[in-house]
């Protein structure tokens, strides 16, 4: 059970927003999807199973250069109920840097309640960082739960 979107050679050309956000800059999904379902129009994945599910995020930024340090948060987002995973990535990025590169796994126990809630990536920062755009950018999904069956 796999799911995965991405985007690549997206231009962007604006600032991190300073309040949560949505980041919507998939373009793509994994041709063929199995326990997952991804929704380009709201760039959101639901889980189609329970258990415990492996999310995985690689952003690949490219940023203008500013003379200091700067950080920003990325997390996940329950958008059907309205509440973020309790975790937050807060990620920093050196002085005079052109680009921010990030890759993280997550373990999600996904409930009965919220299966098929789309869940969405967000950041936000207090910090101005001009994004001109993400050569590459993923978001998925791997069912990581015990083994229930050797039945096919």
């Amino acid at each position: 059970k796999y799911g995965q979107m991405s985007g690549e050679d997206i231009v962007v050309g604006a600032s991190i927003p300073a309040t949560w956000t949505t980041m919507t800059f998939f373009d793509t999904t994994y041709p063929t999807d199995k326990g997952v379902t991804t929704n380009l129009t709201n760039d959101s994945i639901a889980f189609d199973n329970t258990g415990v599910w492996n999310f995985s995020v690689s952003i690949n930024a490219e940023v203008t250069p500013q003379g200091s340090s700067r950080t920003f948060d990325l997390r996940l987002y329950n958008l059907t109920a309205a509440t973020p995973v309790p975790l937050d990535w807060l990620i920093a990025t050196g002085s005079n840097a052109a680009a921010i590169n990030f890759s993280a796994d997550l373990l999600v126990n996904v409930t009965p309640a919220e299966v098929g809630d789309e869940f969405v990536l967000q950041w936000q920062s207090s910090n101005t960082i001009n994004v001109v755009g993400f050569p590459l950018i993923s978001m998925g999904a791997t069912y990581a739960d015990e083994l229930q069956s050797l039945a096919v």
